[in-house]
């Protein structure tokens, strides 16, 4: 399994969206069941991809999870990692204690939050994008 992150429209304020592929098709409806999306990407071949594309030739299966995180910040994303970290517990049957990792999540969402207030143009940006999140999210449950 391959985990990798890219600079989406996601927020600080939610959850990221979790993308999966897989490299045997039949895999893709086990993999929906732990509520990720299938990726659709179209763009330029990445390490992953290729992996991904030989995987089957190699009579290996392979899944590749990504997580879209917020692409006006940088740097380490305790929410991020708590939401990947979840979702592979649950995919893979494990417990894990996540109670260090929800704290450092929230002092994280608190200070970017703090910094972006900052910055009026960025707060409003944020606000659009919050708003776009969680119109698509009411789209998904109709």
């Amino acid at each position: 399994m391959f985990i990798v992150s890219y600079g989406g429209s996601v927020l600080h304020t939610r959850e990221p969206r979790l993308y999966v592929t897989c490299s045997e098709s039949r895999m893709l409806a086990e993999m929906q069941q732990y509520g990720v999306r299938l990726a659709e990407y179209q763009g330029p071949g990445s390490f992953t991809s290729y992996l991904m594309s030989r995987a089957p030739s190699a009579d290996i299966e392979m899944v590749s999870l990504v997580a879209e995180i917020p692409s006006y910040l940088q740097g380490r994303n305790p929410a991020s990692i708590a939401a990947v970290t979840r979702r592979l517990a649950k995919i893979l049957n494990l417990r894990v204690e996540l109670d260090s990792l929800r704290a450092a999540s929230t002092r994280w969402e608190l200070e970017v939050t703090s910094a972006v207030e900052q910055d009026e143009e960025l707060t409003e940006e944020v606000r659009r994008l919050e708003a776009a999140y969680d119109e698509e999210l009411l789209e998904l449950d109709e």
